[in-house]
């Protein structure tokens, strides 16, 4: 029998930001990615979206109720895997995720109780022995957002991606004289060789 988890408001003693009491239409669970490092993973189970009279979130200055570290990733038997540490986590400081891409702009996620996953564990489990959450998430970009969308097919998230950037380019291939001395050089000295 599983127990299925939820993760919920911590509230760690004296706030420096305290929560302020806002009217909000639509609140939500926040799960981000935004650091220099893409190494942490940000939870804020009540995340206010609603905006402002002028498009600003009214929960912008909520903190994040729970901060995971990713420790690491892989691709095994067609399933990606995660696994993070939380050092606040009452139950394993280390746990395991399966996930997968559902679409351009979703993603699910099913959390083990413990650092190791179960071999028939799947994205979309949580009543399976040894699992408890699973997320149904969908990638969402605001206007004044501090964390933009970005799409990574998973291969490697440290790796940062190379940009090319190509400041005056040309219809057509012109030789120089320079050019044409050196392929000319290159061809001759490939021939007495």
């Amino acid at each position: 029998m599983s127990v299925q988890e939820k993760y919920r408001t911590r509230v760690r003693g004296v706030t420096e930001k305290p929560r302020v009491q806002i009217y909000c239409r639509n609140w939500v669970t926040e799960f981000k990615s935004c650091s220099n490092t893409m190494t942490r993973i940000q939870i804020d189970s009540e995340y206010c979206e609603s905006v402002d009279y002028r498009g600003r979130p009214i929960g912008e200055y909520d903190e994040p109720d729970n901060i995971l570290t990713c420790v690491g990733f892989w691709m095994e038997d067609m399933k990606s895997y995660l696994v993070t540490w939380d050092e606040e986590d009452a139950i394993s400081s280390y746990r395991c995720w399966v996930y997968e891409r559902k679409s351009w702009t979703g993603v699910y996620m099913s959390r083990a109780q413990n650092a190791r996953c179960p071999r028939v564990q799947k994205a979309l489990d949580y009543q399976l022995p040894g699992t408890g959450l699973h997320l149904d998430l969908s990638e969402s970009e605001r206007l004044f957002d501090d964390c933009p969308q970005r799409f990574d097919p998973g291969n490697n998230p440290y790796s940062k991606p190379i940009t090319l950037w190509v400041l005056s380019g040309t219809s057509t291939i012109v030789p120089t004289l320079a050019l044409l001395i050196v392929s000319i050089a290159t061809v001759l000295n490939a021939a007495w060789l």
